[in-house]
């Protein structure tokens, strides 16, 4: 399942006691110790102080881990979005139903 998923910090990162560099750091050791646990990532895209988003692909479970892991300093939304090539599932679909 491809994402978006929206994110935005519930406190300042730099004013709640390092919360959000503590949670940053657990999930760069539980990433590299566990990487199949977590859905593929693209670099992160500030949108404003605190505010931002990436494209992310796994299934339920790996979407759950990352949500999870950093639900306690930011708040956050999923999107799920298809790409619509020539060859992709979208495309069939639209094909078989969209007419």
């Amino acid at each position: 399942m491809k994402c978006i998923w929206h994110w935005k910090w519930i406190d300042d990162a730099f004013e709640k006691d390092g919360a959000y560099q503590k949670v940053g750091a657990k999930f760069e050791k539980a990433l590299k110790e566990h990487p199949n646990d977590f859905p593929k990532l693209s670099p992160g895209i500030h949108t404003g102080r605190g505010v931002g988003f990436r494209l992310v692909e796994g299934n339920e479970e790996q979407l759950a881990n990352l949500v999870a892991i950093w639900a306690p300093v930011e708040e956050w939304r999923l999107e799920v979005y298809f790409e619509a090539g020539e060859n992709s599932v979208f495309n069939k679909a639209m094909s078989r139903w969209g007419k």
